[in-house]
């Protein structure tokens, strides 16, 4: 997933409080903290992790954007499908999620197909803080986001702003 900078326990919580997911997106109601999971090998949490998945609302303009990341010698096996596919299925019937995005990197192939299996398409293209081109994945009757937005990953507003910073001076990036 790579270094975000993130070095203290204030760090960490501002962006996880940055990141709720908007009650508007999730038809009033929102998950206690992110809507993050871990993808377990087997039925039970004390099966081998090998994965995360999480839903975002880095802005307020922009749909929640769903992310997910399986450890290298997990992939390839259909295991981030199938959790992506479970997780939607749940922040749907759970929380009321009608609309999310899916934010990938160019060149991330696998994700992309991911993407397409979950039901993603027509992607549009924004840049991310850093400068960095995302494809942005719609599901199908949702508007698309105009090409040229600028995503902060921290997050929007002033808090996300002050956590960019500290984080980025952090990671030395």
């Amino acid at each position: 997933m790579g270094d975000y900078g993130l070095r203290t326990h204030e760090q960490l919580k501002g962006l996880a409080k940055n990141l709720l997911l908007s009650p508007s997106f999730c038809g009033g109601k929102v998950p206690h903290g992110m809507a993050a999971y871990n993808i377990h090998l087997g039925s039970t949490p004390l099966d081998p992790m090998i994965g995360v998945l999480s839903l975002a609302q880095r802005s307020k303009t922009v749909p929640p954007d769903i992310g997910w990341t399986v450890m290298h010698q997990y992939a390839g096996h259909g295991y981030a499908t199938e959790a992506a596919r479970e997780f939607f299925r749940y922040m749907t019937e759970e929380y009321g999620v009608t609309e999310m995005v899916a934010m990938i990197k160019p060149t991330n192939v696998a994700s992309i197909k991911v993407a397409e299996k979950l039901g993603f398409g027509d992607p549009g293209e924004i840049v991310a803080e850093d400068g960095t081109p995302k494809l942005v994945f719609t599901l199908k009757g949702i508007k698309m986001v105009n090409s040229g937005t600028r995503i902060n990953f921290y997050g929007d507003g002033e808090q996300g702003k002050a956590i960019k910073e500290t984080a980025t001076e952090a990671s030395g990036y």
